[in-house]
């Protein structure tokens, strides 16, 4: 739309992206585009944030340096550990909004009220799939912490300046690590 910013919107664009960009964004250093406003018309949601002048990973991988490589998976793994210091002690998105991504289905799942609730259904789940003779893999051994849940190199950008900037906030929430 001009000045550096995009609208995102669509069928598949939700309120709780706005919420859990904000709430990483103000929590993090995670390089993140700026939300400047958001609003539904009808079925669409609209976001206005800044845009990311770059190109994903997914088309600028092949043409990186080892050097250019290097720093990526390093500002990758030091964002993986700054999320993961962001726990939590109920599941799902900050806004409290269905849970979305490759765990619940194409469908979605209502929000699980605990951890324990997330993780008896994971182990249903689990049950009535093909490997169904494992006896409850799934425990709360581990916190819940904050994950973007959709790390992929269409979801990164990077910058010119060689910054890597991480976009597309929709699955986030609060999960255990190993749903990043």
């Amino acid at each position: 739309i001009g000045d550096g910013l995009l609208v995102k919107h669509g069928p598949g664009v939700r309120m709780t992206e706005v919420h859990n960009t904000v709430y990483a964004r103000a929590r993090t250093s995670i390089p993140i585009p700026t939300v400047h406003l958001a609003f539904r018309i009808r079925d669409t949601v609209y976001i206005v944030m800044d845009l990311v002048r770059g190109g994903s990973l997914l088309r600028r991988w092949t043409t990186l340096t080892k050097a250019e490589l290097s720093s990526v998976l390093s500002q990758l793994r030091n964002y993986l550990h700054e999320l993961q210091q962001l726990k939590g002690a109920t599941p799902g998105p900050v806004d409290g909004s269905r849970l979305e991504g490759p765990w619940f289905t194409f469908f979605g799942k209502d929000p699980f009220p605990t951890y324990d609730d997330l993780i008896a259904w994971l182990n249903r789940m689990l049950k009535h799939s093909k490997a169904d003779h494992l006896v409850d893999p799934f425990s709360v051994v581990h916190p819940l912490v904050f994950t973007h849940q959709d790390i992929s190199p269409r979801n990164l950008i990077l910058d010119d300046m060689g910054k890597l900037w991480v976009i597309d906030w929709d699955r986030a929430g609060r999960y255990p690590a190993y749903f990043e």
